[in-house]
């Protein structure tokens, strides 16, 4: 299954037109097998980029791995230490502050958790529990302007409500519900998606019977904050 997937690199220098054969990144001293992507790249100064990723095989933990403007790795770091968080979201806040997003598998309570790094992700502390419910299921987050946006499964059973919560930066432990996705069959609502677009966001979903469909849709926030 995919627990046992590893990455693999290949660019495109002109436009996506043509790519370069796949390189496997080594990651792993065990067969190089349980790296797993879910949070979007990071841009680094001097063309560098970093990667959050993850293990599933056995201990789920938190990976931050940095390459060269080549697409070799400069650095790898362990995240997390508690074997239940995994999928990190990094948001940047500045040249070497970073917060990061966790979805929670296998340890209580069923929260988001978060962390946060000092040093370009060289070092990160504790992960600790959001007042964001999680019931091990996947989440997309990002920054918009002095504010952290989180699109998740507001419950800890069952992935049937979708939320959109706020917080600001300055303090992750405060959230406020923006709107939730009606639902009334109560079907399944699962891995989102989200971006802006004009200062407005933009969401797609797995949703259905076992998620088979994918649904986008625009919310208009600032409707729903007043």
């Amino acid at each position: 299954g995919w627990s046992t997937s590893s990455v693999n690199e290949s660019y495109s220098d002109n436009g996506g037109v043509t790519w370069s054969s796949p390189k496997e990144l080594i990651t792993s001293a065990f067969s190089n097998f349980s790296t797993l992507l879910k949070g979007n790249a990071i841009r680094m100064e001097h063309h560098f980029f970093s990667l959050p990723a993850y293990n599933e095989f056995i201990d789920k933990s938190g990976l931050f791995i940095t390459l060269s403007p080549q697409g070799d790795i400069t650095q790898l770091t362990r995240m997390t230490w508690n074997g239940g968080n995994l999928q990190p979201f990094v948001i940047p806040l500045s040249k070497k502050h970073a917060l990061a997003f966790y979805r929670c598998s296998s340890i209580s309570p069923k929260t988001i958790f978060s962390n946060h790094t000092e040093d370009s992700g060289r070092h990160w502390s504790k992960a600790t529990p959001t007042p964001l419910p999680n019931p091990d299921s996947a989440f997309f987050a990002l920054r918009s302007q002095s504010k952290i946006i989180m699109l998740y499964n507001n419950q800890t059973t069952g992935r049937t409500n979708l939320s959109i919560a706020a917080s600001n930066i300055a303090d992750i432990n405060k959230w406020k519900v923006l709107y939730t996705l009606p639902n009334p069959k109560h079907t399944g609502l699962a891995y989102p998606y989200l971006i802006t677009f004009m200062n407005q966001p933009y969401f797609a979903l797995s949703a259905g019977e076992g998620q088979q469909e994918i649904k986008l849709y625009r919310i208009n926030l600032r409707k729903q904050q007043k």
